[in-house]
């Protein structure tokens, strides 16, 4: 039930990227608050401060790609719900294996256009995703 929740709203921020190149903060928001739901649901209280930690930790390490423009925030946002939800070992495989994924999608277009090709990171992260959720 998670790993479909998830799914959904991982394929709904990627109809969005899409779209308008952005995901909603208030998509990102329901995530948030329904994974915060699970965490007080499986772990009691302290899932507050579990969820915390899962959801900031992404944002710390990240940040970097982020400010030399390696990530947009939304895909930042997106990390960090998924990490919500799941554990940090699931998230570090999921950031690595959209990495690679990422550099796929993006080498015939970096090569066709040149430096400053961007691409819908979001597809690379709902890949990725549905990669590890399939080796659990």
């Amino acid at each position: 039930m998670i790993y479909s929740t998830v799914f959904v709203l991982l394929l709904y921020a990627v109809w969005m990227d899409l779209k308008t190149w952005r995901i909603s903060n208030r998509l990102i928001l329901l995530g948030l608050m329904m994974g915060l739901s699970f965490r007080i649901v499986s772990d009691g209280w302290f899932g507050i401060v579990i969820f915390l930690g899962h959801i900031i930790l992404p944002v710390i390490l990240l940040f970097i790609l982020y400010h030399i423009r390696g990530l947009g925030a939304g895909d930042i946002k997106l990390f960090s719900m998924i990490s919500g939800f799941l554990g940090w070992t699931d998230l570090g495989l999921i950031v690595i294996y959209s990495f690679f994924i990422g550099a796929a999608l993006g080498l015939p277009k970096l090569l066709a256009k040149g430096r400053g090709s961007k691409i819908h990171f979001s597809i690379a992260i709902i890949l990725a995703y549905s990669l590890r959720i399939g080796e659990i």
